[in-house]
């Protein structure tokens, strides 16, 4: 049956999985299950739930391309934690994209998010699907920021204020936490052979610990600060295609890290 599920959640039995299992969980009128490559796995994941989810079971690596479809076609939203995403994430955004079922990651792969919008960016605004990379990043512990989500929101916010006259901006955050142990497992400004991504963007970053005389503090360089700009700055193209007019296909919604930019108009990319 298509669309039988609000959500399937991908990655659930991980750490950032299992945070996302437990607001589900949380939520009473979102009709969800979760899929992974182990039954026992996921069981022992909600097996104190008092309402539970069902299971699927599905390797997206080892899965043919239809079996990953009669999967996600089950589904309105795919939500996955799974990584490294260069590694496991094309699957559920190659499906998602055919059949117009709605996705959403926690990736912070530049390269990942990239080569997703040069391959099915036209697919995806065919089928009206919305493909929503690099969500909820950076997730640093239990009590860390997300902090590209409230980046995006100030850069929007300038923008909406000051328009052509914003061209720039400083942004510090104040991060208390540790790294789960996928981050710490794969530094997103690499790729899984070890050679360095080609998708980063220029950010001026500070080579060192200096005093930042807005926050009255030292402070230094954020390693995932490249990350964020290419998501602030993929989010920036959109809005400024929504504000002038230009034709904005479904796939370009409601997300910064969407599949689906201004037409004619490469990304600041580097």
């Amino acid at each position: 049956m298509a669309g039988q599920f609000d959500v399937i959640l991908f990655g659930a039995t991980g750490f950032t999985g299992s945070l996302m299992l437990q607001y589900l969980l949380q939520k009473g009128n979102v009709k969800f299950a979760i899929c992974g490559r182990s039954r026992a796995k996921l069981e022992k994941a909600i097996e104190t739930a008092s309402s539970k989810p069902e299971i699927l079971v599905l390797d997206v690596l080892s899965a043919s391309h239809e079996e990953v479809k009669e999967v996600v076609k089950k589904a309105k939203c795919v939500c996955t934690s799974i990584g490294p995403f260069v590694e496991c994430g094309e699957p559920l955004v190659k499906a998602s994209a055919e059949l117009g079922v709605d996705y959403v990651d926690t990736s912070g792969e530049s390269t990942f998010m990239r080569q997703m919008i040069e391959k099915y960016d036209a697919v995806a605004r065919q089928s009206g699907a919305r493909i929503a990379i690099h969500c909820g990043q950076d997730e640093e512990g239990r009590r860390g920021p997300k902090d590209c989500v409230p980046w995006d929101l100030m850069v929007w916010k300038l923008w909406k204020i000051l328009g052509s006259d914003f061209t720039g901006i400083k942004i510090l955050s104040e991060i208390k936490g540790v790294p789960s142990g996928g981050s710490l497992g794969f530094d997103p400004l690499y790729l899984a052979d070890g050679k360095k991504s080609e998708c980063l963007t220029q950010v001026d970053l500070p080579r060192g610990s200096q005093f930042y005389a807005e926050a009255q503090q030292k402070g230094g360089p954020w390693i995932m600060g490249p990350v964020m700009a290419n998501g602030i700055r993929r989010s920036r193209s959109g809005a400024v295609e929504r504000e002038f007019g230009v034709p904005v296909a479904r796939a370009a919604r409601g997300s910064g890290r969407h599949v689906g930019g201004r037409e004619g108009e490469e990304d600041r990319w580097e």
